[in-house]
């Protein structure tokens, strides 16, 4: 099992049925990819819902995106690290590349300005 990737294929799997929230378990890295999402335009909002002890990443899907893909790099079985100069640049308008870093989860543009690789976690258009 893979949260992270999961949390990406459902935000997917949201677009292409047409709904217009998605919630999933919290987490800190989950939260900072949402943020990052947001930030691109594939998300509207970001909030954190506590249920009792359990805590819950409620996230909007932004109406102007028609339909979102996601391309996993790294799996559980096998993690993508790459450096600076291997940080593919993203194709198509509006697409982002995202990157686990020692410095945080970041766009592969942003990775790229700082001059830092990681684990490359996915490709999203």
């Amino acid at each position: 099992m893979y949260p992270l990737g999961d949390f990406l294929i459902a935000i997917k799997n949201a677009y292409l049925a047409e709904k217009s929230q998605v919630v999933v378990p919290w987490s800190k890295q989950k939260e900072a990819v949402a943020k990052l999402l947001k930030k691109a335009k594939f998300l509207k909002e970001v909030k954190m819902k506590k249920e009792g002890k359990k805590q819950f990443l409620a996230v909007e899907l932004s109406p102007e995106k028609g339909r979102v893909e996601v391309k996993l790099f790294s799996k559980p079985g096998r993690r993508y690290y790459v450096s600076v100069r291997e940080i593919p640049f993203p194709q198509g308008k509006g697409a982002v590349v995202i990157v686990s870093t020692p410095q945080g989860v970041m766009l592969g543009k942003e990775a790229r300005k700082k001059k830092i690789g990681g684990e490359l976690i996915a490709h999203i258009w």
